[in-house]
């Protein structure tokens, strides 16, 4: 696009308003294209204010890639400077959101939230590995299109007004900058801060996608910035998403960010990577020969460790293709089992497997059961007819669990529709 000027457009919509300025919907004249022109008044502004305005310019004009709004022009007219960009046909997620409320819904289809949150990681994998912070991600700054006969939405990141350019990629920003409810940790306790308050800017934005409500919440900015730096995070519901997604929300919301992971180690999970062939996404190609790391699926696999080392060897398998052993490699997806008879363990004792969906005792329970171990003096005051007494007890004990655990089974079996269901009303 050569350099223009405001009569190379004609004016279709006020979008609204930005930081600092005004965004509205355009067509050019020339060959009916439509763009977006976010217009700053600079007269209006303060010095530091204009050089934010001319620095997302800068920015914008450096970055080239398919998940962050692209930058066409700018000009200046009269007392404003106009910057032309990229128009999103399907808003931002901020609206999806508010959509998805209203339809009364808990959540964002896992689909969708894992289909927009992908695009987003690979978005500021793209900003970061060009030394830039957004500082400023929210859900009304990630922006949405869908051409026609697309199923997925394409997201842009946008609104750079605030970004920062490090000059190095240790180097830390130390202004106070962002909307509060996505601000870190260490932004609101006045620390310098780096790549991982974007980092905590996108597990709040998976928080919202899947319980569409921000993970801190107060009546006033004083109270959330206190929430931010004391409180918990209240973990998403188990019956909305998988282990794998929750346990991904809550590592990016870790309060200290030394616990919290970089874009480039998200993308190195082998659950991501799996989810990223699935929605046909490419892995950036300088890490895509970094070996793979399966944090993430850890939390649920923790489960089929506890079962594996259960000593009794009646209670070492479940009938009816419930076994519980299972390989120190994790699975591949959170879905997926280890064969179709022995279907894998998820976060909280659940097992999927369609039809055959069943429930199994956590190991504490088990073990109340199995005979202590004695010292070698302890042994002694035993007789062998109190031994075998003993072991005849615990076995019959055993076998009585098992048999309730069969008829529980049978009762709790849900459809595997059910199970799939990412949506819950």
């Amino acid at each position: 696009m050569s350099r223009s000027c405001m009569e190379d457009f004609n004016t279709l919509s006020r979008l609204g308003s930005g930081s600092f300025g005004t965004v509205f919907k355009v067509e050019r004249k020339v060959d009916g294209n439509i763009y977006v022109i976010k217009s700053v008044r600079i007269a209006e502004l303060s010095y530091s204010e204009q050089t934010e305005a001319i620095n997302e310019v800068k920015i914008l004009a450096r970055l080239d890639s398919a998940y962050v709004v692209r930058y066409y022009d700018s000009f200046m007219d009269a007392d404003s400077l106009n910057i032309v960009m990229e128009y999103c046909n399907k808003g931002d997620l901020q609206s999806l959101i508010k959509k998805a409320k209203s339809k009364k819904v808990k959540c964002l289809k896992e689909y969708v939230t894992w289909d927009l949150g992908l695009q987003i990681i690979l978005g500021l994998y793209y900003l970061h590995c060009q030394k830039i912070l957004h500082r400023d991600l929210k859900s009304a700054n990630v922006f949405l299109t869908k051409q026609q006969g697309e199923q997925c939405f394409n997201v842009k990141i946008g609104d750079l007004g605030v970004a920062k350019l490090l000059e190095t990629s240790t180097a830390f920003a130390s202004t106070i900058v962002g909307t509060p409810y996505y601000l870190s940790p260490e932004l609101c306790a006045d620390r310098p801060y780096r790549d991982k308050s974007d980092c905590w800017a996108l597990g709040v934005l998976l928080y919202e996608c899947c319980t569409l409500k921000h993970p801190f919440e107060a009546r006033n900015q004083c109270a959330l910035i206190m929430k931010i730096i004391n409180s918990q995070v209240e973990p998403p519901s188990k019956s909305a998403i998988t282990p794998e997604l929750s346990r991904l929300v809550l590592w990016l919301l870790q309060k200290d960010p030394e616990k919290r992971p970089t874009i480039r180690e998200i993308l190195n999970e082998s659950i991501v990577r799996i989810k990223l062939q699935e929605h046909q996404l490419d892995i950036p190609e300088d890490i895509i020969d970094c070996k793979e790391t399966y944090y993430l699926e850890r939390g649920h696999q923790k489960n089929n460790d506890e079962m594996n080392s259960i000593p009794t060897k009646k209670l070492n398998s479940i009938p009816n293709g419930g076994s519980t052993t299972s390989n120190n490699k994790p699975s591949s997806s959170s879905s997926s089992s280890s064969s179709s008879s022995s279907p894998a363990l998820v976060k909280g004792n659940r097992v999927r497997g369609g039809v055959n969906a069943q429930r199994v005792t956590s190991q504490k329970v088990l073990m109340r059961y199995q005979k202590p171990r004695l010292s070698p003096n302890q042994t002694k005051t035993h007789t062998n007819v109190d031994d075998e007494k003993e072991e005849k007890e615990i076995e019959n004990t055993a076998e009585a669990l098992v048999n309730n655990v069969l008829t529980e089974v049978k009762a709790s079996s849900i459809s595997e529709d059910d199970l799939e269901s990412d949506v819950t009303s």
